[in-house]
């Protein structure tokens, strides 16, 4: 676990370190690494429950979206929350039943193709009007991924909190860079890293594969690219950042091989109906 966390941490360091908190983005294609990691959320069973997950908070078309897959919205109930925050700062937690008109029970809604789920969320006690400013917007979300990308060595950093990690003693999203092994491919019945059949409910499932695996807690958060490293400007990358998809999980074999499996993002915008 410890090399793992290490690893984890110098991509979270060098994205701290190209962060430009404070400054004004010169036009709406530019967004800062800030903007990026606190649209980012834990998703809790309850207030100190181990079973998490991570989500990302988007707006589109003034509707407001906690997206996630569907095995993380499963842990949700009527005590759920989420954790967010500023970078570096203290995390601070919201139960869900504040963001949503039904004060019971969350209303989510399923990708009937996909290991994807959205949660639309309302100004209940206005307390959405608190957090606005931490979604991002749905053009930062690939509706595919061009096919220039597949055969060259750039690089897809996945965001969230696996194993916990990245809310104490300050909020801090972890990140895992890896490179894409395929385009959208469709997955049924596949063995998880431990063994278990039948992942996906007998679902055949579109996913998009990264070369190397995930992490237990980065399920449910989204992957990006960014058309090159992380660097010292304001810019998440070279280009403007995309949301390929949300992380789906891990699958591999006897042999002890093991890629990440992606939900690609377009499939979020088949939820997104009034």
């Amino acid at each position: 676990m410890k090399p793992i966390f290490k690893s984890a941490c110098y991509f979270t360091f060098l994205i701290c370190f190209a962060q430009g908190s404070g400054q004004k983005q010169k036009n709406d294609s530019i967004i800062t690494t800030n903007q990026i990691l606190e649209s980012i959320v834990m998703i809790k069973e309850s207030l100190y429950s181990k079973k998490t997950g991570t989500g990302v908070l988007m707006v589109n078309n003034d509707e407001y979206y906690l997206v996630t897959a569907e095995h993380i919205k499963a842990i949700t109930n009527s005590n759920s929350y989420i954790s967010l925050g500023s970078i570096e700062k203290d995390t601070f937690n919201i139960p869900i039943i504040k963001l949503i008109k039904n004060k019971l029970v969350p209303l989510w809604r399923t990708h009937d193709k996909a290991d994807l789920s959205i949660l639309k969320l309302s100004n209940h006690k206005k307390v959405l009007d608190t957090i606005k400013h931490r979604f991002l917007d749905s053009k930062y979300f690939m509706q595919k991924i061009p096919d220039s990308t597949i055969n060259n060595n750039n690089l897809y950093y996945t965001v969230g909190f696996p194993l916990g990690y990245g809310i104490s003693p300050n909020f801090n999203p972890l990140i895992k860079a890896s490179r894409l092994a395929s385009n959208n491919v469709f997955i049924k019945n596949s063995k998880d890293i431990y063994g278990n059949n039948d992942v996906f409910n007998g679902k055949s499932l579109i996913h998009i594969l990264l070369q190397d695996p995930s992490i237990g807690g980065f399920s449910g958060g989204p992957v990006f690219y960014s058309g090159g490293a992380f660097n010292n400007t304001l810019v998440f990358g070279s280009t403007t950042p995309k949301c390929v998809g949300i992380v789906s999980g891990t699958v591999g074999d006897s042999t002890g091989g093991k890629m990440a499996i992606i939900t690609p993002a377009h499939l979020i915008f088949d939820l997104t109906y009034d």
